[in-house]
């Protein structure tokens, strides 16, 4: 490691340091991983690859499960229990064992660029690469609010009953209860 923690062994990995910024795994991946995703208390690491797979990591460093065929971005809900991904361009709600609960056929037109899960895993967002906003009701699947603002939006963040929606400029609150 460097001054700036930079590993500079193999680009296609996963570092997972202590709070002292000591290393406790270094796992190495054949595709490269594009988004991860750690429940609240760093039991659970969600890895999500270039190649559209995902691994589910301890803290450790230990392979709980893997997907070769659904992955990419991810998000984790704060207790490790619910991991929102993708499949091609449908979400896709996992359990903590790798199980799928369901795969929405809402079809995410121009990709999903990115993943967010409430902290109790009721909600997902998605932010597509055409700047569509979608969020799902994590239970059902169910397309709760969507829209293309015609705008940039660079962040969807999620609370227990919130969705923030960051829009070229301006922050759009909306509540999901």
């Amino acid at each position: 490691l460097d001054k700036n923690f930079n590993y500079t062994e193999g680009g296609n990995a996963v570092y997972v340091f202590d709070p002292s910024g000591k290393l406790l795994a270094n796992v190495q991946f054949d595709s490269p991983p594009i988004d991860v995703g750690i429940d609240k208390y760093a039991e659970r690491i969600a890895v999500g690859l270039d190649d559209g797979g995902m691994v589910l990591l301890n803290r450790n460093g230990k392979i709980l499960w893997e997907k070769d065929d659904i992955g990419g971005y991810v998000a984790i809900s704060e207790q490790g229990e619910r991991i929102a991904t993708t499949k091609l361009i449908h979400p896709v709600l996992l359990n903590q064992e790798g199980k799928v609960l369901w795969e929405s056929q809402q079809k995410v037109v121009g990709g999903i660029e990115g993943l967010s899960i409430s902290p109790k895993g009721e909600y997902i967002g998605a932010g597509t690469w055409d700047n569509k906003v979608v969020i799902l009701d994590a239970t059902s699947g169910k397309v709760l609010y969507q829209t293309k603002p015609g705008k940039r939006v660079s962040r969807v963040s999620l609370s227990n009953s919130y969705a923030g929606i960051a829009i070229e400029g301006e922050v759009k609150l909306l509540s999901l209860k």
